[in-house]
């Protein structure tokens, strides 16, 4: 009866602790009982709703970490991405997230240049797609390749460019992606290290792409 008593009095207290508001009182009287399963119950189905919204957001989203300097000023090192899994329509200027070709278990990301179809051409330090200039203004050098790049993106296929043109491994070397090798498309950028206002930029362009 008394390791009973104890156990009920441990519960009480624990929940007093806790901030909840259980009256002390006799620990067989029943309105005490009620207050005690009732909160627990109620923190059970928090958790239960905490649990299945990580899950959601883990089946939709994928967290990761730049670890390159090959996107930068785009995406620096140490910066937070947060990828959408569904890479669903992709259009040109999509930062996209993809199994790198020729090495297991390593992921890039690049932004698509070229779309299926597309004419490409590199020169004097430019893209020109189908004989016009690109207009970019996210790169961070000049255009260059080994070779002469003047080719027609085939029909299922992408050809992708690291925004730091001069150090990037990308399409210029490896040549283009099919997509079924990506994995997911950026959602939203959170920058490290960086002035306060960058962030604010970056939480109300959430906040748009969040509002229907």
């Amino acid at each position: 009866m008394i390791k009973k008593e104890n156990k009920w009095r441990a519960k009480v207290e624990y929940y007093r602790e806790a901030g909840e508001r259980i009256k002390y009182k006799d620990v067989f009287n029943l309105e005490t009982r009620v207050d005690i399963i009732f909160y627990s119950t109620t923190q059970t189905l928090r958790y239960y709703r905490l649990f299945t919204m990580l899950l959601v957001f883990l089946v939709l989203f994928a967290p990761s970490i730049g670890r390159e300097i090959s996107m930068e000023p785009t995406i620096s090192s140490e910066d937070i991405m947060l990828i959408k899994r569904d890479v669903g329509e992709i259009k040109r200027g999509d930062i996209v997230s993809f199994k790198a070709p020729y090495e297991d278990n390593k992921y890039f990301t690049k932004r698509i240049i070229g779309l299926p179809g597309d004419f490409i051409e590199l020169k004097d330090g430019k893209v020109y797609i189908d004989g016009e200039l690109l207009e970019e203004n996210y790169t961070k050098g000049e255009t260059w390749s080994l070779t002469e790049d003047n080719l027609v993106v085939p029909e299922g296929r992408y050809y992708v460019l690291g925004d730091n043109r001069e150090h990037s491994s990308d399409s210029r070397y490896f040549g283009t992606i099919e997509k079924s090798d990506m994995v997911g498309k950026l959602f939203i950028k959170f920058p490290t290290g960086k002035p306060i206002n960058r962030i604010k930029k970056e939480v109300k362009e959430l906040r748009r792409k969040l509002t229907p």
